[in-house]
């Protein structure tokens, strides 16, 4: 596997992988006084930034080869990007949500939801594909249920139904791609919010001081709750005002959307107690 290890700030080691993708891609060198150590004597823990996996687990027993131990381990791993994990954990934060093994028939989703309704795979969806996500009839369903099996990011996860919740719009919705709405992504270290980004990199929006206070109440309460090192709760608000959960996510994978990478990590550091 290529990859580099980096001590930033003799206070935090992070493998790296230039993927290029700007979205995830981070020179800590530039930023901040890294050096490359190439073997240690001692087994180091590590913030993986090298891209997501299908095969955490895989990876973790990988690094440990290395003496290099991941933060989070494979159990903290699926806590984190797995719904039907960390949904129970944070229920009553996030909307309603029921999982199957197999594509579930019409009648199955009709007994429990009414349209529409939102469908993703159990870690994520299909690069916020409208068609693959929002499902306002039993033949959309159907629809769904031919290229699922097909589609390279969907086939292998189990499928989710989740409620759908009206959100607030940022743009009016063209009814094609998926809806723009007030959406924020925060990033926790050890239970300290140490980041907040839009979500939606192409707009520029924003809340009141008291708003934001009140969605970070919430994602504070979720990240306590999930109870890793590092994590990404991804918050909404409501058509009726309210803040809920999106989705949460492990630290290691998430882009920064909106997010400045140098504070983020500054911030962290702060947290190592790095000066």
């Amino acid at each position: 596997m290529n990859f580099s290890v980096t001590r930033v700030q003799n206070a935090i080691y992070v493998l790296t992988k230039h993927l290029g993708l700007p979205a995830y891609d981070f020179e800590f060198s530039n930023q901040f006084y890294c050096n490359h150590p190439s073997c240690w004597s001692s087994e180091i823990l590590a913030v993986s930034r090298i891209g997501a996996t299908n095969d955490y687990a895989a990876r973790y027993h990988y690094f440990l080869e290395y003496n290099i131990r991941l933060i989070h381990s494979p159990e903290e791993y699926q806590r984190t990007s797995f719904l039907p994990i960390w949904y129970p954990l944070i229920e009553k934060y996030t909307p309603r949500s029921k999982w199957f093994e197999e594509f579930p028939e019409g009648s199955e989703i009709e007994s429990d939801f009414t349209y529409p309704v939102f469908i993703k795979g159990e870690r994520q969806t299909n690069r916020h594909s409208r068609a693959k996500s929002i499902i306002n009839s039993r033949s959309e369903l159907d629809n769904l249920r031919i290229v699922w099996k097909d589609d390279s990011i969907l086939h292998w996860q189990r499928i989710v139904v989740r409620d759908f919740i009206p959100l607030e719009l940022i743009v009016p919705d063209d009814g094609r791609s998926m809806p723009k709405s007030i959406e924020f992504r925060t990033f926790w270290w050890k239970g300290h919010c140490v980041s907040v980004g839009n979500y939606w990199t192409s707009e520029a929006y924003k809340v009141s001081d008291l708003e934001k206070e009140q969605m970070l109440q919430i994602a504070k309460q979720v990240a306590d709750l999930i109870n890793v090192t590092f994590l990404v709760v991804d918050m909404a608000k409501s058509l009726d005002g309210q803040w809920i959960v999106i989705e949460v996510n492990d630290g290691q994978d998430a882009g920064y959307a909106g997010n400045n990478p140098y504070f983020l990590w500054n911030n962290v550091l702060k947290l190592e107690e790095v000066v």
